[in-house]
């Protein structure tokens, strides 16, 4: 691994970690919005499947051992074990998830770009959820449905419109060939 990809994971952990800071609590249920989703998706598409994972992983790890850079300011253990702390797993596996569906449709017209970098999206987010809402099932004996009703459905529409701008974005990005740069 160069040290250029090392620099640009630990650019994508940091990014996480400042999303974590906006939080907009909901108040019936722990997740609350942020803008870590946002990042994750945006790791799995400029850096692909396994740099954009490792980039997550480092910002797990580096949350876990106590530094504050999950959402509102929270780090360590407890975050990890507790209710939302499937979404932190999940967003490793997301990272992966994003990147190998964005790599695995080629194209260079807009069009195809924009739609496999969406799907690419729309797949990270349903990971997180599945890791997310089956975490709460666990730590907190809810029913799937309950699970669903608090760590899924609040959050769709706002998933869903962070899935549609990191597009847009990365679009623009790779129409300039920013890209290249990242890959190389």
């Amino acid at each position: 691994m160069k040290t250029k990809d090392i620099a640009i994971i630990a650019l994508f952990a940091a990014l996480t970690a400042v999303g974590s800071l906006i939080k907009i609590p909901l108040g019936f249920t722990p997740v609350p919005i942020t803008l870590q989703v946002f990042f994750v998706l945006f790791a799995g598409l400029i850096l692909g499947p396994v740099r954009g994972a490792l980039a997550l992983l480092a910002y797990l790890v580096i949350g876990a051992v106590g530094i504050p850079v999950f959402a509102g300011g929270t780090g360590g253990f407890q975050a990890i074990v507790g209710p939302s702390g499937g979404y932190l797993y999940g967003f490793v596996i997301a990272a992966f998830v994003v990147g190998l569906v964005a790599r695995s449709i080629k194209g260079d017209r807009t069009v195809v770009l924009a739609g496999s970098a969406f799907l690419a999206c729309i797949a990270g987010v349903l990971v997180i959820y599945v890791f997310g809402a089956g975490h709460m099932m666990l730590t907190m004996s809810l029913s799937p449905a309950k699970a669903f009703a608090l760590g899924v459905a609040p959050f769709i529409p706002v998933d869903f419109a962070k899935a549609v701008v990191v597009t847009i974005i990365y679009v623009g990005i790779a129409q300039r060939g920013v890209l290249k740069a990242v890959e190389a």
